[in-house]
């Protein structure tokens, strides 16, 4: 359904100014995009991990701190096993501890 918004515009033309309202119409559309943090013991640290569930429900962004401060970014996928880092240049702690990672992921995904 279209709401209807009214906006005057003004048009001039041949030196003479016109005031009449101009119709629009607006589609507004609502997606619901889910974040949240967890706290997960990767190796020696307990790291927090930023999710986003955004358009795709198999897709997630995360980012999460280094040691050094640096922010790493980089995309997880719903696999039949459970959620599976997509490769790129990683640490070896956040690929040896994916399964960690995923165990984490499940259980907050079943409260929402």
């Amino acid at each position: 359904m279209c709401k209807k918004t009214f906006f005057t515009e003004s048009i001039v033309a041949q030196n003479l100014q016109y005031n009449e309202p101009q119709l629009w119409c607006m589609n507004m559309e609502f997606k619901k995009i889910l974040q949240f943090s967890l706290l997960i013991k990767t190796g020696d640290r307990l790291r927090e991990f930023n999710f986003n569930k955004g358009d795709i429900e198999s897709r997630l962004q995360v980012n999460v701190c280094t040691d050094n401060g640096d922010r790493i970014f980089f995309r997880m996928e719903r696999k039949e096993d459970g959620w599976e880092v997509i490769p790129g240049k990683l640490p070896p702690w956040l690929t040896l501890h994916q399964k960690q990672i995923s165990g984490a992921l499940e259980e907050e995904l079943k409260k929402w």
